[in-house]
């Protein structure tokens, strides 16, 4: 929970949602302080992303109620959202393969060199390739140009869909780098789906693990998470 008199960021209460008529998501709850990280687990096709795209206003919202910043978000719009403090970095990325990565980072969101300077010392092999086609750049760059692009808008809520996923280890020790950074530095609250307990566990204050659309572990604000138990929980439902 937020601290007193403190309302959380985020927060998510019975929420149901889905894609067309199926229903994935089935009773999620729980919130997110500004400045906080929460780790997202568990196999794939649990509702990890369909619980980001619901926020983001790309699922189809069923029930239950998403407030952001003290503000029901009920039909919104994606833009309206974006405009209020979101951001995803969904995992195919989205960047513009024709533009440049600097073309990238302008359409995105501020046009001040500020803004963009920002980006480019949390990611300086941004500024190294600036003049790259977005479709030239390896896919650790492309992540990182994903990410840089979301912050252009100022977000005050990240959520990143798995994006460690086929990269090698130096170019995820450098993204584990840069997400502490912009959570320690800027406050930015941080919603992480990561397949990888271990990484995911490097950098949340909580864990919450998914399993058939509701929350079947949340270790909440008052004790670490448990590496082994969540990892035990996983390949039990798994197998099951």
């Amino acid at each position: 929970m937020a601290e007193r008199g403190e309302l959380p960021l985020l927060a998510c209460e019975n929420l149901r949602a889905g894609w067309g008529e199926t229903e994935v998501l089935n009773g999620v709850g729980f919130d997110l302080n500004a400045g906080e990280t929460i780790a997202i687990l568990g196999r794939n096709g649990v509702g990890k992303t369909t619980l980001l795209s619901t926020i983001m206003g790309r699922a189809r919202f069923r029930g239950g109620s998403v407030r952001f910043d003290g503000v029901a978000l009920g039909n919104r719009s994606i833009e309206a959202r974006s405009r209020s403090g979101i951001g995803l970095v969904p995992q195919e990325r989205e960047i513009f393969r024709s533009l440049t990565v600097e073309e990238n980072l302008r359409i995105a969101g501020r046009s001040r060199a500020e803004g963009i300077d920002q980006v480019y010392d949390l990611f300086p092999r941004l500024a190294e390739r600036r003049r790259n086609m977005g479709g030239h750049l390896s896919g650790g760059e492309q992540q990182m140009l994903a990410i840089a692009r979301a912050l252009m808008a100022e977000p005050k809520l990240l959520m990143l869909d798995e994006p460690m996923e086929g990269l090698a280890p130096v170019i995820v020790e450098m993204l584990i780098a840069a997400i502490n950074k912009i959570r320690d530095e800027r406050r930015i609250a941080i919603l992480l789906v990561e397949q990888h307990v271990s990484i995911a566990l490097s950098l949340a204050h909580r864990a919450v693990v998914l399993d058939h659309g509701t929350i079947v572990y949340d270790n909440g604000r008052d004790r670490d998470p448990d590496h082994d138990q969540i990892e035990q929980l996983i390949a039990l439902r798994h197998a099951a």
